[in-house]
C-alpha cells in the first residue's frame, strides 16, 4: 500500500510534470516483474481510471476473484477500459502454473488478455521479451 501511494502520489506527479508525455489514462500503463508484476496487479487492476495498459512479467495473484471481484464480474467494462493487458512467464518460472492459470481465470471470465510464454525460468531475457512483446503492442500504429 506504501509503494502505491507513492508511485500515485508522489513519482506519477513528478514525472508528468518534469518530462513532456501525453496526458491521461489511454496513455498511461504499469508493467512489472516478478513482485513488480504483482503491483502491477494492484496498482493498475485498482486504478482503472489511471491506467488503460497494465503489463505483469513472472507473477501471478491469487486474490484477483475476490479483491477485484467487480472487474471479473463487468467484463464488458474492464474490457472497454483495458487497452492491454499482457500476462508473461516462462515455462521453468517456479509459479508458471499460477501465472498460466490466472490468464485462463481472466479469459474464462471474459477478460481479455495476451498470455505469452517463452521456455526459460525466472530470469531477465524472459523479461527483456515480455517488454518487447509489450512495448511492440503499445506502441502499434494502426495502418
Amino acid at each position: 500500500d506504501l509503494f502505491e501511494q507513492y508511485l500515485l502520489k508522489e513519482v506519477m506527479p513528478m514525472v508528468e510534470g518534469k518530462y513532456r508525455i501525453a496526458a491521461g489514462r489511454t496513455n498511461r500503463g504499469i508493467a512489472g516483474l516478478s513482485m513488480g508484476g504483482g503491483q502491477a496487479i494492484q496498482v493498475g487492476f485498482g486504478h482503472l481510471d489511471l491506467f488503460a495498459s497494465v503489463g505483469i512479467f513472472s507473477s501471478g495473484s491469487t486474490n484477483i476473484e475476490t479483491r477485484y471481484k467487480s472487474l471479473l464480474d463487468n467484463p464488458k467494462t474492464t474490457n472497454e477500459r483495458l487497452r492491454l493487458l499482457f500476462i508473461g512467464v516462462g515455462k521453468k518460472d517456479g509459479g508458471y502454473t499460477r501465472v498460466k492459470q490466472m490468464s485462463e481465470m481472466l479469459t474464462s471470465r471474459g477478460i481479455k488478455n495476451v498470455y505469452f510464454e517463452t521456455e526459460l525460468a525466472h530470469v531477465w531475457p524472459v523479461w527483456r521479451r515480455c517488454l518487447v512483446e509489450t512495448a511492440s503492442r503499445l506502441f502499434k500504429t494502426s495502418q
